[in-house]
């Protein structure tokens, strides 16, 4: 090696690039680390292994008739109280050989992980007129559909109009969320303009702020229908709220714990919502449905 020459080391896990050729340092693109010739014929033949141990679980569930291996299930922070609990114990019940993991995670660092195979299913909240889009290599089922419900503090008169409710305080949601995209559907169509706009990321916040009368909310029809505190209005709010699981269905992915959780979820879902209408909290049975997904 000539004096003042550095020898360049790979940014990545291998130490040494003249001992393991699989990926270089290049000066030439910017910096950034590239895989070699040899390091494209690793990743041939990674992705060929993945494909093997999927058709291998698939085998192996068509002997025993259950799933096994690791799944990671990503689901809103609503969800972990809601239903994603109940969740795993029907997998521990159906699936004993499955190891599920739960993360809760946001919308966008959720479908993230998707797409980078940190996540097997992820669970996401949408508005039926604005689909969040699906990653590449990832199928999609909408578990519940749901109406959206206009809730009023108590000590609120019921308006003949939303639009009777501009200039006064409002409970809303983070921007771009299904609650958020409902309003804004129904601002827009009535002329709404709230003296100040309180932000409720999730549903017991919103419980919270309307005992304390801060204003009214915009809510789906099952989370409505278990306030304790104010009233629900039979004002129409255009669009509707889904639940949607996502499941990746690439090279590599455990496809039958994959499926087995996916399964699972409207499952426990659906167990979970029958519990509210079971103690009269609600008119009528939770309508839960395996539909067409309107983001394909």
């Amino acid at each position: 090696m000539r004096s003042g020459t550095r020898r360049l080391r790979c940014p990545s896990s291998c130490s040494d690039w003249n001992r393991r050729p699989a990926c270089r340092w290049s000066t030439a693109a910017g910096g950034r680390t590239e895989l070699t010739a040899a390091g494209r014929l690793l990743a041939e033949h990674g992705g060929r292994v993945g494909d093997v141990l999927a058709d291998a679980a698939r085998e192996l569930q068509a002997l025993t008739g259950q799933a096994s291996g690791p799944v990671t299930i990503g689901v809103p922070g609503p969800a972990i109280t809601y239903f994603a609990t109940t969740t795993l114990r029907f997998l521990a019940e159906s699936h004993p050989a499955i190891t599920p993991r739960l993360v809760e995670t946001d919308r966008e660092d959720g479908l993230r992980a998707l797409r980078l195979g940190e996540f097997d299913v992820l669970v996401i909240e949408d508005d039926s007129a604005a689909p969040t889009p699906l990653p590449p290599g990832a199928t999609a089922q909408v578990m519940l559909r749901d109406e959206y419900r206009l809730v009023l503090p108590d000590g609120w008169e019921t308006p003949g109009s939303p639009a009777e409710l501009t200039g006064r305080p409002w409970i809303g949601a983070p921007g771009g969320s299904p609650r958020d995209l409902a309003f804004q559907r129904l601002a827009a169509a009535h002329g709404i303009a709230p003296s100040v706009q309180h932000v409720a990321a999730y549903r017991f916040a919103v419980y919270s702020m309307l005992a304390a009368r801060l204003g009214p909310a915009i809510l789906p029809a099952h989370a409505a229908a278990q306030i304790t505190h104010g009233g629900i209005t039979a004002l129409p709010v255009p669009g509707d709220y889904l639940v949607r699981s996502l499941r990746r269905s690439g090279a590599g992915a455990p496809v039958p714990a994959a499926e087995a959780a996916a399964d699972a979820l409207p499952s426990a879902l659906l167990c979970t919502a029958e519990y509210p209408a079971s103690r009269g909290l609600t008119a009528g049975e939770p309508r839960v449905y395996k539909l067409i997904d309107p983001s394909v």
